[in-house]
């Protein structure tokens, strides 16, 4: 279904163009694959807030930190803080980019393959069932040019759970 989507505009960049345009440099600041998809999944959450109603987000931030603070209790009054503060900043620069685009990210996965960057995104196309309406895209990044290496259509019940660090109910 995607591909045709593409086949009738062919122009039309992807989610996962998108969100490496938003978020490429704060992903791209981890110092190995564990660490950028820890920074990647943050982008994502920071991503689907943006894509809500400008009432929702700052409860959808508190939720996000909520969450954060549990699966890091080490961390120290000011780690929270800077990482509520680059959500934010991530959540301005996806408005300032694509403020027209509410699809939500169901889950995205970095990896380096032959020395390059990658990300994968699973996205809602607006579709309210986390089970219709998928799409699976891969994108890469390498010196500020980016280019598409794969691109897959998943049928309805292929995805069966979203990844816990992704904000939900929201």
């Amino acid at each position: 279904m995607l591909s045709r989507l593409f086949e009738k505009n062919p122009e039309k960049i992807r989610i996962s163009e998108m969100l490496i345009n938003v978020a490429g440099d704060y992903v791209a600041m981890g110092e190995d694959i564990a660490d950028k998809q820890e920074l990647l999944n943050a982008a994502v959450s920071a991503w689907n807030i943006a894509c809500l109603k400008s009432d929702k987000r700052q409860e959808a931030i508190n939720k996000f930190m909520k969450e954060y603070k549990k699966l890091n209790p080490r961390f120290s009054r000011n780690d929270f803080k800077d990482e509520e503060e680059n959500i934010k900043l991530l959540i301005k620069q996806k408005d300032k980019r694509y403020p027209e685009v509410k699809v939500q990210i169901v889950n995205a996965i970095f990896q380096e393959i032959n020395g390059k960057s990658h990300i994968g995104c699973i996205s809602k196309n607006g579709i309210k069932s986390l089970n219709s309406g998928m799409h699976y895209e891969f994108s890469r990044w390498s010196n500020a040019k980016f280019a598409i290496t794969q691109h897959f259509g998943y049928a309805k019940n292929e995805i069966t759970k979203p990844s816990q660090n992704i904000v939900k109910n929201i």
